[in-house]
């Protein structure tokens, strides 16, 4: 997680648990001194000041983040932000069953500043950046792809579409792995 303060969604108070979690993986991983740690996230949380990051304060903390997890002998890679959209799901995918492309996207909807912001900081801390975006978008981003359904809700891939992207994945990482 990108090294900010958030507030709890339920509470709409601090989240301390979150910020206790967070200082402690980051101390378990570098106890383990991986050769490779890949991180990911989503800027989907607001601060414990009830306002959403800018993109500016999210960098920065990735930034801090990497930089934390940073040890010799340890690779990082961040993996950017898969790009969502309204109806990018199963509901919207139901809804259209004879015209799926009802549920796609321009591209440019379904990407945000966020997604510069991370790559700026995985470049900054001197971490591989792995940009989802060509998994799901060419000129429009697909909710269905090679037959198979991608999301299974606005913020996550489906199993099946996970275990399909396994090569691209792989291929993109290996970079980081030499």
């Amino acid at each position: 997680m990108a090294d900010l303060q958030f507030q709890n969604n339920e509470t709409k108070a601090p989240d301390t648990d979150c910020d206790a979690f967070h200082t402690a993986a980051i101390e378990a991983i570098r106890k383990l001194k991986p050769q490779l740690i890949i991180t990911a996230s989503h800027a989907g949380h607001k601060l414990t000041n009830g306002e959403w990051p800018t993109t500016s304060q999210w960098q920065d903390a990735w930034v801090s983040t990497l930089q934390k997890l940073s040890q010799p002998g340890t690779r990082l890679a961040v993996l950017g932000a898969i790009p969502t959209w309204d109806n990018n799901d199963a509901r919207c995918l139901a809804a259209h069953l004879r015209d799926v492309q009802a549920c796609s996207t321009e591209k440019a909807n379904a990407v945000t500043p966020f997604f510069d912001a991370e790559r700026e900081a995985a470049s900054s801390a001197g971490a591989q950046y792995v940009d989802t975006v060509p998994w799901v978008c060419a000129q429009k981003c697909e909710p269905v792809i090679a037959d198979i359904v991608g999301y299974y809700n606005p913020y996550h891939f489906t199993k099946k579409y996970a275990i399909y992207l396994t090569g691209a994945l792989v291929d993109a990482l290996k970079p980081a792995m030499a």
